[in-house]
């Protein structure tokens, strides 16, 4: 009878470690995409920025080394007689000339 007893008792253990088991795996395996992402290092993350920093330190370098201002502009801006201003940010920019009673004015954005 004890033996028996014993017996119900590790084969009701056995199956509520199995069901036990089970539910741990159905949890990780549906959470969310975002809960498995975020228990990973961000080594990874702090690598990538590190690389476009360095990217991005590389094309301002050459942008400021290699620029240089196409000759056109000054030519046109002295022969038509617009006269050429821009606001403080630098984004908009309008050329305004008269044109007998008129004032011909063109806006436009840089970027």
């Amino acid at each position: 009878m004890f033996a028996k007893q014993n017996m119900l008792k590790l084969a009701q253990m056995g199956s509520s470690l199995r069901m036990q088991a089970a539910r741990q795996a159905m949890t990780v395996a549906t959470r969310p995409a975002f809960m498995v992402a975020a228990s990973r290092s961000f080594s990874s993350v702090n690598e990538g920025a590190k690389k476009l920093t360095r990217a991005l330190d590389k094309e301002i370098k050459y942008e400021n080394e290699n620029y240089a201002q196409l000759e056109d502009i000054e030519t046109f801006l002295n022969e038509s007689g617009f006269a050429f201003s821009e606001e403080e940010t630098g984004i908009f920019m309008t050329l305004k000339k008269q044109v007998g009673d008129k004032l011909v004015e063109i806006c436009f954005e840089a970027r």
